[in-house]
């Protein structure tokens, strides 16, 4: 009985599943992805991150209903291997897991990159993790050490990752919110979105959809399988499955949103400064 009461009270609720999957989709993709879409398409990068929210909002809306039927650890692993066997569930697993397992490094250096820029507001030592570009033997021992941290708080305890993953969404919504308001009082300026098709796709029509996948745009919006990944260990998971299916269409549009909306006073912040 104490066991059962213990593992209860691991389980995910839905305030920490609504974070926990806002904090997936908004990675360190929110700076990078923007810049790097904007330098592949320009002001028709736009185009790209809406290509992306409905390319893999389909997918996604689809699995939350299987995850509503089949709640279980590693659902996107193991739903192939019910409706098309053993040979596909191994291939498709092991696809995922390759997937899965590059986020933490990637991750972690990113934030390394993000951290070397603080050299003023912390001291020169943020401002050695990075020497011509490329991260520096101090930068992959700072990318190693975050990878430990989130590595130990995966194993400790579900309820710490969750507690902790919330804590950073909160601080991941308000920094970009703020970056965007910020951008629009210093740097709004519509004509720097062109004034004909030319001007506003000065590359052609291909590179938006080459910026969906060059940029990180669909790497970004497929965080949300790790709700689908948590099945197991939600309270009560087809209720909160189904108020999740609401809780993700608006999280999963104003990330859209908020990307958007990124990119287009990122766009026109690089103008007026060059």
């Amino acid at each position: 009985m104490i066991k059962d009461k213990q593992l209860h009270n691991e389980k995910i609720n839905l305030s920490q599943l609504v974070l926990l999957g806002l904090g997936s989709l908004i990675g360190s993709g929110w700076l990078f992805g923007a810049w790097e879409a904007s330098s592949i398409a320009g002001p028709a990068a736009i185009i790209s991150w809406v290509l992306g929210f409905l390319v893999i909002g389909t997918i996604a809306y689809n699995y939350i209903e299987i995850g509503t039927m089949f709640p279980q650890s590693g659902g996107m692993s193991n739903y192939a291997q019910y409706t098309h066997g053993s040979l596909l569930g191994f291939i498709a697993a092991w696809a995922n897991w390759v997937s899965l397992v590059t986020i933490i490094p990637i991750e972690a250096v990113s934030a390394v990159q993000y951290m070397s820029f603080l050299a003023v507001a912390l001291g020169e030592t943020m401002k050695h993790l990075m020497e011509n570009g490329s991260i520096s033997t101090y930068g992959l021992l700072a990318v190693y050490l975050i990878i430990v941290i989130f590595s130990l708080l995966n194993y400790w305890s579900v309820k710490l990752l969750t507690s902790f993953t919330s804590l950073i969404s909160v601080f991941k919504l308000g920094v970009p919110m703020l970056t965007i308001i910020m951008l629009m009082l210093s740097g709004f300026d519509t004509s720097n979105y062109g004034h004909s098709a030319s001007t506003f796709m000065p590359y052609g029509s291909a590179p938006i959809f080459a910026a969906t996948t060059a940029s990180g745009i669909i790497f970004s919006f497929n965080s949300f399988q790790t709700i689908i990944n948590m099945g197991s260990e939600i309270k009560n998971p087809e209720k909160k499955y189904r108020k999740r299916h609401r809780y993700f269409t608006v999280n999963q549009c104003s990330v859209v949103h908020h990307f958007t909306k990124y990119v287009y006073h990122f766009y026109a912040s690089i103008n007026v400064t060059t």
